[in-house]
């Protein structure tokens, strides 16, 4: 139970973290730590657009640095990483193909109606197909490991 207590307190601590970020960012008003301050942000949707984001790499980064320096041996803390690993793998190949689409709409339109942004889509297509690979290869990587360590442990244990 302890351990699950720690992990949520590292899931919340990223997420203050990415709020705080989004929110000294986009936010209208400053942060300004004072006794007799009051603080007040303001952002709506674009804030909590920009959280998730930001969230979902901070999440990745924290847990595979932990995992690296565990060497993998938890298998929480490595589970907890392929599940976020997962999730934006699905998020970044929905964004590809949501910008695929608006390529190959503009792939439809005459060499006349070609501006600047067609290609701004390209290169936004091709930036989020690059990091659906890499996380893809992130969690490659990560599966083999627990995989790895738990086929070793495995045959330890009939060995013996």
């Amino acid at each position: 139970m302890k351990k699950y207590a720690i992990e949520l307190a590292w899931l919340a601590g990223i997420f203050v973290s990415a709020y705080l970020l989004v929110m000294l960012y986009v936010g209208n008003a400053t942060l300004d730590i004072k006794y007799h301050d009051t603080y007040t942000f303001y952002g709506g949707f674009i804030s909590f657009a920009l959280i998730s984001p930001i969230f979902l790499v901070l999440t990745i980064l924290v847990y595979f640095i932990r995992s690296i320096l565990q060497k993998f041996r938890q298998p929480l803390t490595n589970g907890i990483l392929l599940v976020i690993n997962g999730f934006a793998s699905y998020i970044v190949v929905a964004l590809a193909m949501l910008f695929y689409s608006a390529k190959s709409n503009a792939a439809n339109q005459p060499l006349s109606a070609l501006t600047e942004k067609s290609e701004g889509l390209t290169t936004a297509f091709y930036s989020f197909l690059i990091a659906s690979i890499l996380l893809l290869a992130l969690e490659v990587f990560v599966g083999y490991r627990m995989w790895w360590r738990f086929r070793r442990a495995r045959s330890i244990t009939h060995n013996v």
